[in-house]
């Protein structure tokens, strides 16, 4: 999968994400410091930094479902709400995993695009369709947006880039990821490096500790 990356802010937009930037006591109090070895840095409100579907994606569940699809989405989310959190992130990976994997060229005829829930549910998707139909589940079950992150990685070996959903639960930063069957610890996955997070909230950029972080500017591509 390739992502396709777009500029959708100038500078005074930036600058003022920077300035509207979520504070944190200390670096330990980040729900997401740390996330596979990286560092983080917010870059901005998720509805001005991100392009309009991309949010909407993030925001809401906007496209009605048909009737299999609707009573899919319901059991799921039902079975959710009954379930403690560690228990919530198991059962919807195991649930959203039994889903087809499909190419967005082959199944919209496009580079990328990222599909609603009703959308994927019907025809199956790719990694960041997986990624979002989790991140739709866990919300509407009641699990707060602010502990979930859509997370854009890069493959350390192959350079291969890479969406997962990354879950803070009890201190713990758990990857949700369609090519693993079970949920895993942060820390027990080395062959990622992120790029990018965001959720309906925000976007933040990742660089490696041992690098120093790029400078954003005007001429930075965005997810």
């Amino acid at each position: 999968m390739s992502w396709k990356l777009t500029l959708t802010t100038g500078f005074a937009v930036l600058m003022a994400g920077a300035l509207s930037a979520p504070a944190y006591a200390d670096e330990t109090a980040r729900p997401f410091s740390g996330l596979v070895g990286s560092v983080e840095r917010w870059v901005g409100d998720a509805r001005t930094e991100l392009p309009t579907q991309r949010f909407v994606r993030l925001a809401e569940n906007p496209q009605p479902m048909d009737t299999t699809s609707a009573r899919k989405w319901d059991i799921l989310v039902t079975l959710l709400r009954s379930q403690n959190r560690l228990n919530q992130l198991k059962l919807v990976q195991q649930f959203v995993n039994t889903q087809p994997y499909v190419a967005d060229e082959d199944l919209w005829g496009q580079a990328d695009y990222w599909s609603s829930a009703a959308e994927f549910l019907q025809r199956g998707g790719d990694c960041e369709d997986f990624a979002l139909t989790k991140y739709r589940a866990l919300l509407d079950a009641g699990f707060p947006a602010s502990e979930m992150r859509l997370v854009l990685v890069e493959e350390s070996f192959t350079g291969e880039q890479h969406a997962v959903l990354v879950a803070n639960h009890s201190g713990r930063r758990i990857i949700l990821d369609n090519r693993r069957d079970n949920i895993e610890d942060h820390e027990l996955v080395s062959n990622y490096r992120p790029l990018y997070s965001m959720n309906a909230q925000g976007l933040w950029q990742h660089h490696d500790k041992a690098r120093p972080m790029p400078q954003i500017s005007v001429a930075t591509p965005r997810p």
